[in-house]
């Protein structure tokens, strides 16, 4: 027996506590990933993949560069994996901005 996923629910508001449609939720995941791309974009950053959908909120890959270092140093960003994968030694650095997650990858540096 297949079960159903459940639905999002509406956090805020006056649905508050009602299913949010899934194609809405996509549209508005996408929206904030785009929009948030752009402003990388100019602010120098490297974008690499987006994931939309799958986690708790949308999530920016973008390459390893200073600003990512620099975002470290001031701690408007963390690690949030530190260690040894598969292919060697690996930190995932993240930080939030308008809803999104933002994460690189560093690969060899300890």
């Amino acid at each position: 027996m297949r079960h159903a996923t459940p639905q999002p629910l509406i956090r805020h508001g006056s649905h508050a506590g009602q299913p949010y449609p899934i194609t809405e939720l996509f549209i508005d995941r996408l929206r904030a990933a785009f929009e948030v791309s752009l402003k990388l974009k100019l602010n120098g950053y490297t974008v690499l993949d987006t994931q939309v959908m799958g986690r708790a909120r949308p999530v920016i890959m973008v390459a390893h560069c200073a600003l990512c270092d620099e975002m470290i140093r001031l701690e408007y960003a963390f690690y949030v994996f530190d260690g040894v994968d598969q292919c060697g030694y690996r930190r995932t650095g993240q930080f939030l901005t308008h809803g999104v997650h933002v994460e690189w990858d560093e690969r060899g540096r300890q």
